[in-house]
Formats: C-alpha cells, sequence, structure tokens
C-alpha cells in the first residue's frame, strides 16, 4: 500500500485524536499537523496524525528545538504508518531550521517506530502510583521516556545500548508497579484525569 499525507487543520487533528488515542486528550494548538491516507483514496479517510509544537519542557528555551506532541494512528492502521508520519515530521522540521526533535513516549510502550525512525532514548522520568482515598482507583504517573533526533545524525552504538537500557528499566519498573496495585486490589485507570472520573 502506497502512503501519501497532507496538512491537518487543528481542528481535525483534536477530533482524530480524540477519537483514536489511547491516554492523552487532543492538544489546543499545534504548530503543524501532518495526516497519513492511501493514495489515490479519500484524503479525508486518515490512518493517523502527527502533530509539532513548540517543546512543553525546559528545551522550549532552545530555538533550534521543537517537539513531536502527538502521534496517533487508528485501529486497522497499515502497520507502516507510524514510521512513515515520523520520516515526514522530521523532513518538515528540519526544512524548517530545527536541527533536534523532542518526543515522549509511555513506559510501557515499545517505541519501536522512533527506534526505527532515527531517535533514541534519552532519560527517563520518575514513575509513582497515586490512589483516590477511599475508593478502588488508581494510576500510575510518570516513567516518560524522552527521546530525540538530531537533523544530519543516526544514534551512534552507545546511544543505542541506552536506548535499550532506558526501555527495559521503565517497562520493567510499570510491570512491577502495575502488578502491585493489582494485588492490592485497585483498578488502574491510563490517566490521572480517568481516574477521577472512573
Amino acid at each position: 500500500m502506497k502512503l501519501t499525507h497532507r496538512r491537518v487543520k487543528l481542528d481535525e487533528m483534536a477530533s482524530f485524536v480524540k477519537e483514536h488515542h489511547r491516554h492523552t486528550a487532543p492538544l489546543r494548538r499545534h504548530m503543524f499537523s501532518i495526516g497519513a491516507y492511501e493514495d489515490w483514496c479519500n484524503p479525508y479517510d486518515l490512518f493517523g496524525v502527527a502533530t509539532v509544537d513548540n517543546c512543553s519542557s525546559a528545551w522550549s528555551k532552545r530555538a533550534d528545538h521543537t517537539e513531536l506532541r502527538r502521534l496517533c494512528t487508528r485501529p486497522g492502521a497499515p502497520p507502516n504508518v507510524a514510521s512513515y508520519l515520523l520520516g515526514q515530521v522530521k523532513k518538515a522540521v528540519w526544512g524548517m531550521g530545527y536541527r533536534v526533535l523532542v518526543t515522549y513516549t509511555q513506559p510501557y510502550e515499545n517505541g519501536r517506530s522512533l527506534l526505527a525512525s532515527g531517535f533514541h532514548a534519552q532519560k527517563a522520568r520518575a514513575m509513582f502510583s497515586i490512589r483516590v482515598p477511599n475508593t478502588t482507583r488508581a494510576c500510575i504517573h510518570g516513567g516518560l521516556v524522552q527521546w530525540v533526533a538530531v537533523r544530519g545524525r543516526q544514534p551512534d552504538e552507545r546511544e543505542r545500548a541506552q536506548t535499550k537500557k532506558f526501555l527495559a528499566e521503565t517497562n520493567e519498573a510499570y510491570d512491577r508497579e502495575r502488578r502491585k496495585l493489582a494485588t492490592e486490589g485497585f483498578d488502574l485507570f491510563p490517566t490521572r484525569e480517568a481516574m477521577r472520573h472512573g
């Protein structure tokens, strides 16, 4: 299947993310979004979207850094849609003069598409569980893995080894905390917002 892409407006991106993203709410702003669909088909029948905006971290002060804020594919999408969108995002931001593209994944995600697209994991945030008093509702917060892609270079052997280490550690920590909450009789929610309204 041949994929192609187009620019996606903010409201269209938000609608797609709201319907298909597993754990994150739509953004209220973006620098730009790209949608992927099958060539020669309805361009509004999207397989996935990727959204870029200013960095949400301390890196927001660096003019040559920008962030991939959302990457979302719908159920049944071809397996290469995420990698295709990552490639198109990198072409776009490099063409705009950015040097570093930053993004984050949850501690239970494998980051396979990011690895295949020239990203490497740089660090992982602390992880902890949150419980709603007098209920069985809980969620695991934090543990985000920070990824970067740098214009004009691929990750070296040390960076690839570091990425595997971060992923193994965060996956193991998440599974350990998940098993602990299950043993204590808690129902696990994907986010604090879902937990509070569950």
